[in-house]
């Protein structure tokens, strides 16, 4: 099942996330009980069910590592990702690190892209979709030909 959706959450001051039931649920059945945290594209964070992230470690298996980029994307992506438990109320806790990487601040927003969730800071979100949710057309033909 494709993640899909926005969320607007709060960050505690223990970097606890809850993650809603309903895009736990779409990460797999039965609902997860850990998700890997990653750096993400454009300033936001990752999150990975288990299944993913290992397919998507299997994909990159598939490529040389001895081209320099390749070597240091994958340096940078594994060292900076983390499992961390779903606890009893459905939220993670986010590493220190990966909270000042992004950028995020107490409020934020979880969103489903396809096969992960990603976690942005709530402003750096709302300056995308206005820098390209009215471009949606565009952005659409230009990245599906």
């Amino acid at each position: 099942m494709a993640l899909s959706g926005q969320y607007e959450r709060t960050l505690d001051e223990k970097h606890r996330l809850a993650i809603p039931k309903t895009l736990r649920d779409e990460f797999s059945n039965p609902a997860p009980t850990h998700l890997y945290i990653t750096k993400g594209y454009d300033d936001c964070l990752e999150l990975y069910s288990l299944e993913e992230f290992n397919l998507f470690a299997e994909r990159l298996r598939e490529r040389s590592s001895s081209e320099d980029e390749f070597r240091r994307f994958e340096r940078l992506f594994f060292s900076s990702a983390e499992n961390s438990a779903i606890d009893s109320q459905g939220r993670i806790r986010l590493p220190e690190r990966l909270v000042r990487e992004a950028f995020l601040e107490r409020e934020v927003i979880l969103i489903g892209v396809r096969n992960r969730a990603e976690i942005w800071n709530l402003n750096k979100w709302k300056e995308f979709q206005g820098s390209y949710g009215a471009k949606f057309d565009q952005v659409a033909r230009e990245a599906l030909g």
